[in-house]
């Protein structure tokens, strides 16, 4: 749930000596509505699935809400845990994918009045990258493109509706999921803005190359297929 792009959650499980897996895992998950949010206790969709794959493994998830680029560095290193994130490669280097939980789409949004049909027509403007763009590596080395970072999709709409960037891409979220106090204040983008789906992406739990790296990938591949199996992951499976 990054790169969920990135996409997203990250929980860290440490052992104990003569225990397979701690009693309480530490779950370092994105400020970035509506995959987490600083709240309390922390909500998202990402802070959801998370705390079912942790109850599904007899574990109490322990929530720390942190930026997403700390919660990417942490992904890339080494550590006694498990992350969850969007497929890509620079990830996908440093860690082992433990199990497959949903596909999402990387969207390329833009004004209706003014809307931007693909990837192509955006060679000399300004475009804003937010959650998971990192997943379209021939935008970030275009050096034709202005490049702006977005941290949270109300700024995006404030970027779009001032026109000060052509377009945005990103993760698409969906408001219809989050509860009913987090989906009052979610702008769905896809009926604000002109949506162009660019990319699809896998959605792992990722387990980083350390020691107990097996054992913990073969703990939580277990989890999610039971979930999976009772339906219940089918609400994430509707990203798309």
């Amino acid at each position: 749930m990054r790169g969920l792009s990135a996409f997203l959650v990250a929980m860290s499980v440490f052992l104990l000596p003569g225990v397979s897996i701690a009693d309480t895992i530490k779950v370092p998950t994105i400020e970035v509505p509506p995959w987490g949010k600083n709240s309390n206790p922390p909500s998202g969709l990402l802070v959801d699935v998370a705390a079912m794959i942790a109850d599904e493994m007899g574990a109490t998830p322990e929530f720390i809400v942190m930026p997403y680029k700390r919660v990417h560095t942490v992904a890339s290193g080494c550590f006694k845990g498990f992350v969850v994130m969007p497929d890509h490669p620079e990830i996908r280097a440093s860690s082992e994918e433990a199990a497959r939980l949903w596909d999402m789409e990387v969207v390329l949004y833009s004004n209706k009045l003014d809307p931007v049909g693909s990837l192509k027509e955006l060679e000399g403007n300004s475009v804003g990258l937010l959650l998971g763009s990192e997943l379209l590596p021939e935008i970030n080395a275009n050096e034709k493109i202005a490049k702006v970072e977005v941290e949270h999709p109300d700024q995006m709409v404030d970027m779009l509706s001032r026109q000060s960037v052509s377009a945005i891409v990103g993760l698409r979220p969906n408001c219809n999921l989050l509860q009913s106090q987090d989906a009052e204040s979610c702008v769905d983008l896809d009926k604000t803005f002109h949506a162009t789906p660019v990319r699809k992406v896998s959605v792992f739990a990722w387990t980083p190359k350390c020691d107990v790296g097996r054992a913990v990938r073969t703990r939580i591949k277990e989890a999610v297929s039971r979930l999976q199996t009772e339906g219940a992951l089918s609400k994430v499976q509707r990203l798309n």
